[in-house]
């Protein structure tokens, strides 16, 4: 399934696909207007019958239903050769499929299809054909049928458009609602696979400790790496007032008794991904008496790309918020490319200005 999305995700992006400036797209089939949500990691293709798994994906009509959606922001690695990498919610197709690689082909109106080949050849997953996604405009999951591109292109339900995720785009930003209020601020908790920047008016916290009833928050800056369950607050309820730009960016928060989960699934059988609430060992972010807290009470199961507080057995119900320490700095542990980075994810060849840039997963400030 996850296999699926991220190849949708490819051929739209070769609309607007340029992968030295950004890695993070949304996904649009052209004609249902329907965009692409990883929902879960589960997914497969049987070569040899024809068949496809693709429940772990989502379609939805409306950005509005995607705004604040982080299944919906997919990252494009261009691997060469024509070829990609689709990665989502923490994993990747090649991750689900082994043995099958994404090629894209170009149409006329500048949208493109997306299909499955045999890995390493682009002469067909089967004597019959690639593998080309198609989304039939009704019901919950895509499809695909093996053709040509030729005949693909006919059935029209697969043809798809990319547009880079851009905090200044009005129409397609990743933005995040904040549901709970307490003392003049609003809160949520986020856990999402892509690093991201803040805008100006939020803070990201990490936990670094807890004692006698409370936790210690740690400001992580304006910069949150992938991977990263953090706490958001600001001084702004909506998603357009709470813009993260997606960047490429790795690193680790030293230290952070956050965890997060990516999934909250339920389409039956093995796309029922899960994680049941525990009051004995979990906290969540609640109000309690006007007060923003980690507390025992929350929903059956943990929502999608939240975080929560492990706790052992004898923590208090309810731990209130304590000292929030200064800004620490990010420990980069990915491969040092050099490449730079603006503030809104994009690549940035020959920095020309003073300000504040995204190298190797840190800040640093330009002279």
């Amino acid at each position: 399934m996850i296999v699926t999305l991220l190849t949708f995700v490819v051929s739209s992006a070769f609309a607007q696909l340029d992968t030295d400036k950004y890695k993070y797209y949304r996904v649009q089939n052209s004609k249902s207007l329907r965009y692409v949500s990883v929902r879960d990691g589960i997914g497969s293709i049987d070569k040899n019958k024809f068949t496809a798994d693709f429940k772990a994906i989502d379609i939805i009509s409306g950005i509005e239903n995607v705004i604040s959606d982080p299944g919906s922001i997919i990252g494009i690695v261009d691997e060469g050769a024509g070829y990609y990498g689709l990665e989502a919610q923490g994993t990747s197709v090649s991750e689900i499929v082994s043995g099958v690689s994404i090629i894209i082909v170009e149409n006329e109106d500048g949208t493109y299809l997306v299909c499955g080949t045999a890995k390493g050849s682009k002469g067909g997953i089967s004597g019959s054909g690639n593998a080309y996604l198609l989304d039939p405009g009704t019901g919950e999951d895509l499809s695909f049928i093996v053709s040509t591109a030729a005949g693909a292109r006919t059935k029209g339900t697969g043809n798809w458009k990319v547009y880079p995720v851009d905090s200044d785009d009005d129409s397609n930003y990743f933005g995040v609602d904040m549901n709970l209020y307490a003392e003049g601020k609003y809160y949520t908790t986020l856990y999402t696979s892509f690093a991201y920047t803040l805008s100006p008016d939020m803070t990201a916290y990490a936990i670094s400790d807890v004692a006698d009833g409370k936790v210690t928050l740690q400001d992580l800056g304006s910069f949150v790496p992938e991977e990263t369950p953090v706490i958001l607050e600001s001084s702004f309820s909506s998603a357009s007032a709470n813009r993260l730009q997606p960047v490429e960016g790795g690193g680790s928060v030293p230290g952070n008794l956050l965890s997060g989960v990516y999934f909250n699934h339920n389409r039956g059988g093995i796309h029922t991904v899960r994680t049941a609430f525990d009051k004995n060992s979990m906290r969540v972010l609640k109000v309690v008496d006007g007060e923003i807290t980690l507390s025992d009470e929350g929903d059956e199961y943990l929502p999608a790309n939240s975080a929560y507080l492990s706790v052992p057995a004898g923590t208090p119900s309810v731990l209130k918020f304590g000292v929030k320490t200064a800004i620490m700095e990010i420990q980069s542990d990915q491969d040092k490319t050099g490449r730079i980075y603006d503030l809104q994810g994009r690549q940035v060849r020959n920095p020309q200005q003073k300000g504040i840039y995204i190298v190797d997963g840190k800040k640093v400030v330009g002279k």
